[in-house]
């Protein structure tokens, strides 16, 4: 699939839809405590002619971990915290009504991330081209070593698994 000026969320929800991927990258985020915004730019920044700077990523990788702590993961763990307590509390209809309320603003929350990290690099002509498979894993090679996260084989997998996601779109 070529990019013709797609959005970040745009291409984000497509991807995350696919068979595996929510899965794959919500293990990511619980057990390495990435970020699957920034795990999704990696994959969509492979569409792009001229990667980001240097600046750039630092960046992206610094307000996102700022966003994140002061607004993605709060509402996510009022959420978690509300998923689990559910069943505590007799009126069950509201609490669940509360909870995807909590979720939708979360949600809210991460696409007014990805908004603001595609920003970060339309400050030049964006050009675009097709997948590049080999761009992909060069974003993402930066940001684990940004986190001090080894690539080990299992982790690869689990990035070819939706690199290949990538490819079908």
């Amino acid at each position: 699939m070529t990019l013709h000026s797609i959005k970040f969320w745009d291409f984000s929800t497509r991807l995350y839809e696919m068979s595996g991927v929510a899965e794959i990258c919500l293990e990511l985020q619980d057990q390495l405590s990435l970020d699957v915004n920034i795990i999704l730019f990696c994959f969509w920044g492979a569409h792009i002619k001229d990667t980001p700077t240097e600046l750039q990523w630092e960046d992206i990788i610094e307000f996102s971990r700022d966003w994140k702590k002061n607004f993605v993961q709060p509402l996510r763990s009022v959420r978690n915290s509300l998923k689990r307590e559910i069943n505590n509390y007799p009126s069950t209809k509201d609490f669940e009504t509360l909870r995807k309320r909590v979720k939708n603003d979360e949600l809210a929350a991460e696409q007014i991330q990805q908004e603001i990290i595609q920003s970060k690099i339309e400050t030049r002509d964006l050009k675009f081209q097709p997948f590049s498979r080999s761009d992909a894993m060069k974003h993402l090679a930066y940001y684990l070593a940004e986190e001090g996260i080894v690539l080990t084989d299992a982790l690869k997998n689990k990035l070819d698994e939706i690199a290949k996601n990538v490819s079908l779109m």
